[in-house]
């Protein structure tokens, strides 16, 4: 599964719970059997450093991350050699995710 699979089960997921709401539009799922559902579409939830270097806000002081995620991150290993090129690693590492709710412009 890719992050983008992951954290949108677990927005979906969320929302049914009652902890995060709705971004008010509607997503067309089509399910398994061909039949398609009509479902509100989650709010978004993000890493602190996601909301920090690419939306340019903060997480409220006192917040706690509303779900933690397993997530594959990507880091490239050095070369020992020369001759070796250098090599991209994929694993699973733990990621704290906020809500749009959780967030303010920065001050």
């Amino acid at each position: 599964m890719t992050n983008e699979q992951i954290i949108f089960n677990a927005r979906c997921q969320l929302m049914e719970e009652g902890l995060i709401g709705t971004t008010g539009r509607t997503l067309v799922m089509e399910m398994e059997d061909g039949t398609t559902k009509t479902v509100p579409e989650p709010e978004e939830i993000h890493t602190y450093a996601f909301w920090k270097q690419e939306r340019g806000l903060q997480v409220k002081h006192g917040e706690h991350a509303v779900c933690t995620l397993q997530i594959w991150k990507c880091k490239k290993k050095k070369k020992k050699e020369a001759q070796e090129d250098d090599k991209e690693i994929m694993f699973l590492t733990k990621g704290f995710f906020f809500s749009q709710n959780q967030v303010e412009a920065v001050q």
